[in-house]
């Protein structure tokens, strides 16, 4: 479990979003409330973070109600992940 929280900790440095983390944590801690992070939701490094996170998880490997597996998304480019990502989130 230990190596699952390193490797994810990795993950946010790498797209660097580790230090936008940290700050929404420390404001929240404040008491504050956020009424405008659907562009960090969008955003192509938070959505390859997640992707990259879902790739590592067992249930990664169980198919969807469409019948694929995460591998059917590993095998698209970036920028079409991205795209269809983003075009699922507008609802």
């Amino acid at each position: 479990m230990a190596d699952l929280m390193i490797q994810k900790l990795r993950n946010n440095e790498y797209f660097g979003l580790q230090e936008t983390f940290d700050n929404l944590f420390k404001e929240s801690e404040k008491g504050r409330y956020f009424t405008d992070i659907y562009k960090l939701i969008i955003s192509e490094e938070n959505i390859l973070l997640a992707f990259r996170n879902l790739k590592s998880n067992t249930g990664s490997k169980t198919k969807g109600t469409n019948g694929h597996t995460i591998k059917h998304l590993n095998k698209m480019n970036v920028d079409e992940l991205v795209r269809i990502i983003r075009k699922r989130l507008e609802n």
